[in-house]
């Protein structure tokens, strides 16, 4: 199974991820980015308030495929991903 990367974009400073995460698909790691985004902000939403941060997903090729960001994430979503990365 592929490793996804999970670097962390945090008002302009990226700061990468050096392990990553082994998901089945993209979509599973998005799916955890997004989760995990949501867990951030729920727990630091009177710290972090309007501040840009984001989550973006690189294959090990370093391709990004995917991101999440603070503003993105914060709006309703129809529905919630599961984390289910190892």
């Amino acid at each position: 199974m592929p490793r996804f990367y999970f670097h962390i974009r945090d008002n302009g400073v990226l700061y990468e991820d050096p392990e990553g995460l082994v998901c089945t698909d993209v979509a599973e790691a998005s799916a955890g980015a997004h989760q995990a985004m949501q867990d951030f902000l729920r727990d630091t939403r009177h710290v972090v308030g309007a501040w840009a941060v984001a989550i973006e997903i690189v294959d090990e090729q370093g391709n990004l495929l995917a991101a999440h960001s603070s503003r993105e994430v914060s709006k309703p979503a129809a529905c919630e991903a599961a984390f289910v990365c190892q």
